[in-house]
């Protein structure tokens, strides 16, 4: 292969085609890793307008560094993966107590917490074009095509990373690594690429073998498995009841309404009662269920069974839930929830 003909393709097709985003073209470090870290796992069009909510409220990392964690998750709620946030809000903390210059150098800015190796090459090539190749999904797919390599992305990573760092552009390092992105997510799609439109299909293997479809090679999926959950919506009154999540963990910091998993052959009022005990040791009185969803995510899918309690005594003792509060219903939104529990909020307004 023409390493060095692919690179000049590459790019040339990048600055005829490149897309308009709020984070192309910026040079301010902090908004370039904030874009990079809300584009893990989500797509372009979803983090644009949170990305520019964002701005508005934390348009420094002095902003982020000062808020409070609560605080935060709020303005990420929606987007998912919340250890994301998590861990750019204590490494915003981390810089400002050390001097608040963003470190330069992939090393030393991917000893931040939560920052790996995309991470950390994307933002330095972009932010301070240090010559770091970067590697995701969209990138594997490309790589595996124009290569044909027979085992699965997982499998490659050296392969795909030798490769990337041969064709890298090493005097537009940023804008090359937002190209390949780029063709991997516009033009070198997982269904129906776009071959004619790719400035790689005369060096791309599967084209040329017409074995697009055959690339990446699949790993078989494992079902994912269901669980059926009970939560309590606890009133008191004119309140209502609300736990926080551990920190580490799925959902970590985030607000929800108490209550778990149902064991096998449990009535949804049976566990609630079971978990109230367990997680907060006091008295509930059921009524009824008034609400039933569905929600998937990355590796499982739940269906969430909302039942009407009411505070029946007991010294909440938290076991498991790491702060509890009680509200006025119409202040829910003021908290951040996850994306299952918000889908809750329209049927405890009738009941509240």
């Amino acid at each position: 292969m023409n390493f060095n003909l692919m690179t000049k393709r590459v790019v040339s097709w990048y600055d005829a085609t490149k897309r308009p985003m709020p984070w192309r073209d910026e040079r301010d470090p902090y908004k370039i890793w904030l874009s990079e870290i809300m584009l893990q796992q989500t797509q372009v069009t979803t983090v644009i307008d949170y990305y520019h909510r964002w701005l508005k409220r934390f348009p420094r990392i002095e902003d982020v560094a000062s808020a409070s964690l609560d605080e935060v998750l709020k303005y990420w709620e929606g987007l998912g993966y919340y250890s994301r946030a998590r861990n750019f809000h204590e490494s915003c903390q981390h810089i400002i107590d050390n001097g608040g210059d963003i470190p330069h150098g992939v090393e030393a800015f991917q000893a931040l917490k939560g920052v790996g190796p995309y991470i950390a090459a994307a933002v330095q090539s972009i932010a301070f074009n240090i010559p770091a190749s970067v590697v995701d999904g969209n990138i594997n797919r490309v790589a595996s095509r124009v290569n044909a390599f027979s085992k699965p992305a997982l499998q490659n990573k050296k392969e795909i990373q030798a490769f990337m760092d041969q064709i890298l552009d090493t005097k537009r390092p940023g804008d090359f690594n937002q190209a390949m992105m780029d063709l991997g997510r516009y033009i070198c799609k997982p269904q129906n690429p776009l071959c004619d439109e790719c400035p790689l299909q005369r060096s791309c293997i599967a084209y040329r073998n017409n074995q697009q479809s055959m690339y990446p090679t699949k790993v078989e999926k494992k079902p994912r498995p269901h669980y059926d959950v009970a939560v309590g919506i606890i009133c008191d009154g004119s309140k209502l009841l609300i736990t926080k999540r551990k920190q580490d963990g799925l959902l970590g910091g985030l607000w929800e309404f108490p209550g778990g998993k149902m064991k096998k052959k449990e009535s949804a009022l049976k566990a609630i009662r079971r978990e109230i005990k367990e997680e907060l040791s006091i008295k509930i009185k059921t009524k009824k269920i008034i609400a039933q969803v569905d929600h998937h995510y990355s590796h499982f899918s739940v269906t969430i069974n909302a039942i009407h309690c009411l505070y029946d005594g007991g010294a909440i003792q938290l076991n498991g839930p790491t702060d509890y509060k009680w509200i006025d219903p119409p202040k829910l939104s003021l908290y951040a929830f996850p994306k299952a529990s918000t889908k809750l909020f329209k049927s405890i307004e009738a009941i509240t």
